[in-house]
């Protein structure tokens, strides 16, 4: 049996605040793969990290990899160092050479360690590597302010023939200071047989947190008499 109905997607805008959060970026490539090796794939990324809640959210472009993506997830050790794995992208990341990746994770106690130390980093698996292509260490994460979502925040209800298969994925869930007002989010929906449809969503970042101003010390002033 053969599914070659596309999906009906459906789009809503949303309203996000941003917040204190803590965000980290890179890049990736094969001189990082332990051992490196010289191909001429490209990758970067972005994470936020939620300490209230231990959501990671995660942003990745790849381009150029030999073949398509066979796995890809998140391990954990130091740079020079492989580690395990801890975080699964495969179920739902493309299977492609060139694309993007977006998800939200809640992580366990010993992740989130992990993560703050330094010690994780991302790898993109292909037929040619099959013991990674591209990685990427992802260095622990600093104070900064932003937002995120997930893709399902903006499905306004995609239909499909087989709607169980349906998957969600969006062209940006993590948007800083840069972004504030509206912002055009491509939501891309997969049924189970690969057929995809997007449409595109408006979502407004706002700023609701009032500035600190901190005043200085009193001042004296000498003057002159009868001024």
């Amino acid at each position: 049996v053969t599914d070659m109905q596309a999906p009906t997607a459906v789009c809503k805008d949303l309203v996000v605040d941003l917040a204190a959060l803590q965000c980290a970026s890179g890049a990736l490539s094969g001189a990082q793969e332990v051992p490196a090796n010289a191909s001429a794939a490209t990758g970067s990324f972005k994470t936020t990290f939620n300490s209230a809640t231990n959501e990671l959210t995660v942003n990745l472009n790849f381009a150029n990899l030999s073949a398509p993506i066979t796995v890809a997830h998140i391990h954990n050790a130091p740079a020079g160092s492989n580690g395990p794995v801890i975080l699964d992208f495969t179920p739902t990341i493309a299977k492609v050479s060139t694309g993007s990746y977006t998800n939200t994770f809640v992580l366990t106690a010993p992740q989130a360690a992990a993560l703050l130390a330094g010690n994780t980093y991302i790898n993109i698996h292909s037929s040619v590597f099959p013991g990674g292509e591209v990685r990427g260490q992802i260095p622990a994460p600093s104070n900064c302010t932003a937002a995120y979502i997930v893709a399902a925040q903006v499905n306004g209800g995609s239909v499909d023939n087989c709607p169980a298969s349906l998957t969600y994925s969006a062209s940006t869930t993590i948007f800083d200071c840069s972004n504030l007002g509206e912002n055009n989010v491509t939501l891309t929906v997969r049924d189970g047989a690969g057929n995809t449809s997007t449409c595109v969503s408006e979502v407004t970042v706002r700023d609701v947190t009032a500035p600190t101003f901190t005043c200085p010390a009193p001042i004296t002033v000498a003057s002159c008499d009868n001024v």
